[in-house]
């Protein structure tokens, strides 16, 4: 029975629930009711800031046959760690689909969207990675750079980790915390090193022009995009797509409007049609049949479906919710 007052549950609390596999489950289902058109989410909200550099990403979003919706508030302020604040900061609010009332506020500090994030992240590597990986690449030494690498323990078994960062101490930092992780993380100075040396690329900067050019993507390559999620933002060369067998995207139109596919769409090199739901492949409602040499992009810019995902698994936790059958 909910209460007729809201919950408020603070991060610690949000924190002690959390299990990378559970929370990979729980949005692998997500994006699977995402794809099959059961999720009513509009177009997210966007707000920008040039001084200080920051955004803000609303998103809302109802699954059917659940009892509750939600509006989550994400923002980022790309110079709080010069005052020792966190980037990321944000609240979900979970309210009953039956009267509206707000049921749960999770003041989860933007967590609960980078630990979203990361589930996706992992899913679409298990999905579309070549079977055998050598070496991951990554790209950026921020906080979802590092959530990317930790939670794809939970779906591959690869450990050796390639990295590059603009700020050569920031790279440190992360290089140290993956082998505190288990990881064999080596740094290096040129983006292309990167590239020629992984078989599974993931790129979670804020940059505004591409990391790398495609000539040096190897055949046989996967990349996870997480980082372009709003106008402006770009990691990938879009002659990237060209080369691609497969591009998944987390939501069509999002992708086309704020993530690299619309970017690679508007140059030229390949039509808005080209894509796949990313959805669709973990339901296995789309085959996918990988050749060795075949290079595969993941553009993923964050749906609702995975913001309702985490918080239905949340607050199921903390027994706000009664479990729903979807099927």
């Amino acid at each position: 029975m909910v209460s007729d007052r809201p919950e408020v549950v603070t991060l610690d609390r949000v924190h002690a629930l959390i299990k990378p596999r559970e929370v990979i489950e729980a949005v692998r289902e997500g994006l699977i009711a995402h794809a099959r058109g059961l999720v009513q989410s509009p177009m997210p909200g966007l707000l920008t800031f040039e001084d200080p550099l920051g955004d803000c990403h609303i998103k809302f979003g109802h699954v059917r046959g659940e009892p509750f919706y939600l509006v989550k508030i994400a923002s980022s302020g790309y110079r709080n760690e010069r005052l020792g604040m966190s980037v990321n900061d944000g609240v979900v609010v979970v309210l009953s689909a039956e009267t509206g009332r707000v049921q749960t506020i999770l003041l989860d500090e933007g967590w609960l969207t980078a630990w979203r994030t990361a589930a996706a992240g992992a899913l679409a590597a298990q999905a579309l990675s070549p079977p055998e990986l050598g070496t991951i690449g990554v790209f950026g030494a921020g906080l979802q750079a590092r959530l990317q690498l930790e939670w794809l323990k939970e779906v591959v078994s690869c450990r050796c980790v390639v990295a590059w960062a603009r700020r050569p101490d920031k790279l440190a930092e992360l290089c140290q915390y993956l082998e505190k992780m288990g990881f064999d993380a080596r740094p290096v100075s040129n983006p292309a090193d990167v590239v020629l040396q992984s078989q599974l690329l993931v790129t979670a900067t804020v940059a505004k022009s591409p990391l790398f050019s495609s000539q040096h993507l190897q055949p046989g390559t996967h990349i996870t995009a997480v980082g372009a999620d709003s106008p402006g933002k770009q990691e990938l060369d879009p002659e990237c797509f060209a080369r691609a067998a497969c591009i998944a995207t987390d939501d069509h139109m999002q992708c086309l409007a704020f993530g690299e596919f619309g970017i690679a769409v508007r140059a030229g090199v390949v039509t808005s049609s080209d894509d796949t739901s990313l959805g669709s492949i973990l339901a296995g409602d789309v085959t996918l049949s990988r050749l060795p040499s075949d290079i595969t992009i993941a553009d993923l810019t964050g749906v609702a479906a995975q913001d309702a995902a985490i918080a239905s698994y949340v607050t199921r936790k903390l027994g706000t919710l009664e479990p729903v059958n979807l099927n």
